[in-house]
Order: C-alpha cells, then structure tokens, then sequence
C-alpha cells in the first residue's frame, strides 16, 4: 500500500499554514507532526501530518499555549487522571501523618 503525501508545498496550501511557518511547527512540536523525508531531503506529509499541522495552526489561532497544543496533538486534551490519596491501612488521615511523623522522628533518634 502506497501512501499519498503532499509536498511542503502542497501542505501549506492544504492548511493555509505558509512554508516558513510549517518548517517552525516542524522543529517546535518535533515528533507530534508525523514527517517523512523524501527525495533530496524534501519534506512529504501524509493526512496525520497534515491534521496536526491544523490543530497547531488552530491552537495558535485560539491563543492557546504550547503546552495545549501539545497536549491535543497528544490527544490527552480533555483526559483528566484522578488520583485519590488513600491513607494507610486501618489509620485516618491525622493518624498517618502523626505515624509518618513518629517514624522520622525514630530514625534521626530522637526517639
């Protein structure tokens, strides 16, 4: 199976992003923007590169941060982890810090 790619310029026309601009997404978001190398070194973009290359033109144009941008082109945008702190095993949370306090206190000796 042959992939279609777009020249750079092909893709700048594609995702209304100028030359100059796409060879700085390129460097800036390095790894996210799925790019090949062809011919004499000429950049070739398939349709994932080409998607990434509109979200970081929209993000920039929503004046979103790099850090989201990143975070979209990742795909961890709107997945939020959770964490919950569990104390320990049969202490409430007062008891385990006091514990956790005593048990430092042990060790430096002054117990």
């Amino acid at each position: 199976m042959v992939k279609n790619f777009k020249t750079l310029k092909e893709a700048s026309q594609a995702t209304g992003v100028g030359l100059s601009t796409i060879r700085k997404y390129i460097t800036e978001f390095q790894g996210l923007i799925p790019v090949e190398k062809g011919p004499r070194n000429a950049l070739l973009f398939d349709v994932a590169a080409i998607k990434a290359l509109k979200v970081v033109r929209e993000g920039y144009q929503a004046k979103k941060s790099r850090e989201d941008i990143i975070k979209k082109l990742k795909g961890t945008e709107s997945k939020k982890v959770v964490t919950k702190k569990v104390p320990a095993a049969g202490l409430q949370s007062d008891e385990t810090i006091l514990k956790g306090y005593e048990d430092q206190q042990v060790d430096q000796g002054l117990w």
